[in-house]
């Protein structure tokens, strides 16, 4: 049966698709089943030949250095049977002088200081031992049988023998002891040859009754080499599974970096906020000076309302005091025209004097009317001072609110992202060491493919172990990334209310700030007021002054008019006292008038100062924000190395079942492969026991010891 009828059959017996066997496994089984069968029913040969124990001619070439040994194209060369010569024959070389002889190995060698030259050709005869026969030409051979000696003689003749790596020892002949064989007897060799395989072009070596015996045992190797192929690719699968898991740590390293990344960000975004509880108390203490400015502010206009009211008063006594001069002054008039010869330049004194002081009274009463519309004024500034207050106050609650919204709740929940991380964290270092666990007893396991009955038990446990420990902990990080979800989002939250708060603060800040321009506007009304009844006042005294200088003129000018000037000069004093009472009460006033400007000076001060503070805690509140946005990457970034853990577990499940699949198809194969094996030696081992039962014993002896 040649290889392709081999081929066919052993496909028909195994069944299933053609591509399952392929010509590697099935040549491959073949191939075993012949060594079995060259193990048990070997074929039997025999060779013989005509034995030459004498060598002559044999030329060799000297070594280029002397001392180094050559092998000769024998061994087991009788000793000091050699007779080395030149090539001419001319030149005899002396054992022991000129070269030395392994007989046993076939080697010669050089002496120093000999006769025999370097890299010259010599030529060498010599007898081989004549008990031994060389079998290296039997490359089929498996054992010797049998030896004929003489070969060819009737009745044969069978010698004892041992064998000896190449060569045949004949130990003794017939009774005799050992002795040399003769030069050119014949000896024939009985011996055990290997089988060949069958070709494409040609039949195995065996008797067709043979066939079947050995596609049997060829089928029971292809059951068993395909057995070997499915756990050898079990095995595989299950390097890729650990592979896939080795792979998990890494990722789980990763997701670790993530999470503590994020928790840095989160640590970070806390310490930014206690610097915005910072700012923010030097903003409300800021804003805290401003109300108390703001109500010595309102306490010094009080003040200058209830100064001006004493102006008021002050102004209204000058007027009787005035009227009553006047009447004095016409009274003195009077008398000037009674005695008009001897006061007669007397009235124009007196009109004189008289206009002066008309005009004093209409100033007087001019800055009286100033007076009172900036008291009527006064009551509008208060409202303002006091809507600006309550503005303020308004501004000191909402940044208040959004340092509470800011600082304890945001810091809270930082504090329970930041506790979340660190428990996330401490989970997948736990899950590490759970995996690594795993991964060693999975070594283990794989150590052990192919030793014991419950292999394919032991990896079906181990995955469906492996895999609802897995899917427990993707769970548990799932958990994990939900709460941290929540976390941020309840932090945006806080965030975005406590800017909507700021928002708030911001706008009342600038209400606060716009009542205070429009108090300073009524302020800078009041001075120009001020200046005003000023000047009136300055203008009334120097009328008063030229009054009195005419008064004094009238007086020289006509005693009889005396008493009545006397009369008028003491009520221009007494207006005189109450004009200085007024001068200054209207310095007291702008003393307190300049009091509320310069605490509404320091209120503007403060409401900048506090200004100043929205810039470091934007700035603050913008880095909280971009670390936020930075925690949720990192976040994100976690949930993506989760989703490849999660497929690397998937993927290591696919293969720990293809293994499991593998191996017990392996098995099945296996369990067939060796039935099969059993009844293939039993049909040969059959077939070998007839065969020896038909055949004479061998006649051999066992080596020497």
């Amino acid at each position: 049966m040649r290889l392709a009828e081999s081929r066919g059959a052993l496909r028909r017996n195994l069944g299933g698709a053609v591509t399952d066997w392929t010509d590697e496994i099935l040549d491959g089984a073949i191939a075993r089943a012949v060594e079995d069968l060259d193990r048990l029913y070997p074929q039997e040969k025999m060779a013989g030949g005509t034995l030459v124990f004498t060598i002559t001619g044999e030329d060799w070439n000297t070594p280029s250095t002397a001392g180094t040994s050559v092998t000769l194209a024998n061994t087991r060369i009788r000793p000091d049977s050699e007779n080395v010569t030149s090539l001419t024959g001319t030149i005899t070389y002396t054992k022991d002088t000129d070269y030395t002889m392994d007989y046993a190995a076939g080697t010669i060698t050089t002496i120093v200081g000999g006769a025999m030259p370097t890299s010259q050709a010599v030529r060498i005869d010599y007898k081989l031992l004549e008990v031994y026969i060389s079998i290296s030409a039997y490359t089929d051979l498996i054992r010797v049988v049998r030896v004929e000696y003489p070969g060819g003689e009737i009745p044969a003749e069978f010698q004892s023998f041992y064998t000896w790596g190449d060569y045949i020892v004949i130990t003794s002949k017939g009774r005799e002891t050992q002795q040399r064989i003769g030069e050119n007897d014949n000896a024939w060799v009985y011996y055990h040859a290997k089988h060949t395989v069958p070709l494409i072009s040609a039949d195995g070596s065996w008797k067709p009754h043979l066939d079947e015996v050995v596609i049997k045992g060829a089928e029971s190797y292809g059951l068993m080499t395909k057995a070997l192929e499915l756990r050898h690719n079990s095995n595989n699968r299950l390097t890729s599974a650990l592979t896939a898991l080795g792979q998990l740590a890494a990722i789980g390293t990763e997701i670790d970096t993530a999470l503590s990344n994020a928790n840095s960000q989160a640590s970070s975004s806390v310490s930014d906020m206690d610097d915005i509880d910072g700012y923010i108390s030097d903003m409300l203490s800021s804003l805290a000076a401003v109300s108390g400015y703001l109500a010595s502010a309102g306490s010094a206009l009080a003040d200058a309302v209830s100064q001006a009211e004493t102006v008021e008063a002050d102004i209204t006594a000058i007027d009787s005091p005035l009227t009553s001069a006047a009447a004095r002054l016409a009274a003195g008039t009077s008398i000037i025209d009674n005695a008009e010869v001897l006061l007669g330049n007397m009235e124009t004194f007196v009109s004189t004097g008289q206009a002066p002081l008309s005009s004093a009274n209409a100033d007087l009463l001019t800055a009286l009317g100033l007076l009172q519309d900036s008291m009527d004024k006064l009551p509008t500034i208060e409202s303002a001072r006091l809507s600006a207050v309550t503005d303020l106050d308004k501004a000191y609650l909402r940044v208040g609110q959004a340092n509470d919204k800011t600082l304890t709740n945001v810091d809270m929940k930082l504090l329970a992202m930041n506790s979340d991380l660190s428990d996330l964290i401490t989970g997948v270092g736990d899950e590490l060491t759970l995996a690594g666990a795993e991964l060693i007893t999975g070594v283990a396991k794989i150590d052990r493919v192919n030793t014991g009955e419950l292999v394919s038990d032991m990896y079906r446990r181990y995955a469906d172990t492996f895999i609802t420990a897995g899917r427990l902990r993707y769970d548990e990080h799932l958990t994990y990334l939900a709460r941290i979800d929540r976390v941020l989002a309840q932090g945006t939250g806080m965030v975005a209310e406590a800017a909507e708060l700021r928002g708030q603060a911001d706008s009342y800040l600038n209400a606060g700030t716009l009542v205070l321009s429009q108090i300073n506007a009524l302020l800078g009304q009041i001075r120009g007021y001020q200046d005003n009844i000023a000047q009136y006042i300055s203008v009334g005294q120097a009328r008063i002054n030229s009054g009195q200088v005419v008064a004094t003129g009238a007086s020289v000018s006509a005693s009889l008019a005396g008493r009545s000037i006397e009369q008028g000069n003491g009520y221009v004093a007494i207006a005189r006292v109450r004009l200085d009472a007024a001068e200054e009460d209207v310095k007291l006033v702008d003393a307190h008038l300049s009091s509320a400007d310069a605490y509404v000076a320091m209120a503007n001060a403060k409401i900048a100062e506090a200004n100043a503070f929205r810039t470091p805690i934007d700035s603050v509140l913008e880095r909280v924000t971009r670390k936020m946005e930075v925690a949720r990457i990192y976040q994100q970034e976690s949930d993506r190395r989760i989703q490849e853990l999660t497929l690397k577990q998937q993927e290591a499940d696919r293969y720990m079942a293809l293994a499991v699949q593998e191996s017990e198809l392996g098995d099945k194969f296996e369990e067939r492969g060796v039935l099969t094996k059993g009844e293939f030696m039993d049909i040969l081992t059959d077939r070998a026991q007839v065969r020896s039962d038909t055949s004479l014993s061998a006649t051999r002896a066992q080596a020497p010891s």
